[in-house]
Parts: C-alpha cells; sequence; structure tokens
C-alpha cells in the first residue's frame, strides 16, 4: 500500500466522561483501602502477559509497602492469584467511576506489548494522571516531554525509575506535570475534534473524485 496516500486520525476521548475528578479521590481511597498509599495504576478489558500483568507482578517485588498497586479489569480467577500490595478492581463499564479511579492513581502503567493506539493511556491523561508506556508500537506516539515517560520494552527496571523520579518531584512539579497531560489530550484527543476530522477526509476524497 505504499504508492496509496496514507492519513492518520488518532482516537478520541470522550472529554465529558475522562477529566480530572479531584473531588472523588477521598472516596476511592477509602473505598479500596488506599490511604497513604503512592498508588501505580492499570487498566485493561482483559489482563494476560501481553498487556504487562506479570510485569505488574515482578514490580510488586521491587517496591516496598508505601506503594500500592491497582489493576483494573481483572477476572475473579486473577484476583486470586495477585500477590499482597496488588489490589484487584474487576471490570467496571462506570466511566464517572473509572474516571475518579484514574483520577486518584498517583501515576499510570500502560504495561501492553503492543497497543494500535493506546486508549487506556490517554484516558489517564485526561484525568491529569501522567503515565508510563514501553516504547513499542504506538505506545509512545502519544506520551510527550512533561507527560510521562517511556521506557524500554519489558524493562520493570526502568519502570521503577520512573516511577522513583515522579515520586521525587515536588507537588508543584507534579501539578504542572498533571495540568499538561489534560491539556495535551484537550488539544489532541478530542473525539468531537476527531469526527471532525473524518468529515474533512471523507469531502476531501469527494473532492477529488468530482
Amino acid at each position: 500500500l505504499k504508492k496509496y496516500p496514507i492519513h492518520v486520525i488518532q482516537n478520541g476521548i470522550d472529554l465529558q466522561a475522562f477529566y480530572p475528578k479531584q473531588n472523588e479521590t477521598q472516596r476511592i481511597r477509602k473505598k479500596y483501602r488506599l490511604e497513604n498509599s503512592f498508588i501505580i495504576l492499570g487498566v485493561a478489558t482483559g489482563w494476560s502477559k501481553d498487556n504487562g500483568l506479570y510485569n505488574f507482578i515482578e514490580l510488586r517485588k521491587l517496591l516496598d509497602d508505601d506503594f500500592v498497586i491497582v489493576l483494573v479489569g481483572v477476572t475473579k480467577s486473577i484476583k486470586t492469584m495477585l500477590p499482597d500490595g496488588i489490589v484487584g478492581i474487576e471490570r467496571t463499564d462506570n466511566l464517572a467511576e473509572l474516571a475518579a479511579i484514574y483520577t486518584t492513581a498517583d501515576i499510570f502503567i500502560n504495561g501492553s506489548y503492543e497497543e494500535t493506539f493506546g486508549l487506556v493511556t490517554a484516558e489517564a491523561m485526561a484525568c491529569g494522571t501522567p503515565v508510563i508506556v514501553y516504547n513499542s508500537t504506538a505506545c509512545p506516539e502519544i506520551v510527550k516531554p512533561g507527560t510521562g515517560y517511556v521506557v524500554p520494552v519489558g524493562n520493570v527496571n526502568e519502570i521503577k525509575k520512573s516511577i522513583f523520579h515522579y515520586k521525587s518531584l515536588s507537588n508543584e512539579e507534579k501539578m504542572m506535570m498533571s495540568r499538561q497531560c489534560t491539556d495535551y489530550v484537550v488539544n489532541n484527543f478530542d473525539k468531537r475534534n476527531k469526527y471532525n476530522e473524518y468529515v474533512d477526509l471523507y469531502d476531501s476524497i469527494l473532492s477529488c473524485r468530482k
């Protein structure tokens, strides 16, 4: 297909659903017994080796008790195999609750080895949460300087270094990073703008055929 024109339109985010919900963070921490913990979040519709389940388990071994890993979208069977220090939350179709969880997290990790976009990464950023992704397929394309970290594929030690780097930042630096995440998604991944990009593309195609 190399001789044909290629036009990339990335996925869009529903910014009416995914935005910082700071007034919900205390409730989420209390609900899942996460008070006083540094929360590392992962979200997937189905957990397996390919989206980093075992990397999260390895990461848990490198962290002390000040850290808690939260995985959203686990099945009941996976939930029973998770070690201490990893909280499993079964899949929720409540977008408001999911946005509240994104907002409550200190940092989000997309441990997927292959992504065509990385929707959960953009959702986390929309809620003001910095991200860590692997330098693989589309994962790094939506993580710009000041919004998160890109690490070598499967390198759990580099994930740990990124977490500790973020944790060492001042509150002001963390707040700035959070704003940069939200601003970047608003400016680049608003689904309404993406719909318009499709309309413009179709219009241009039709114009060329006349």
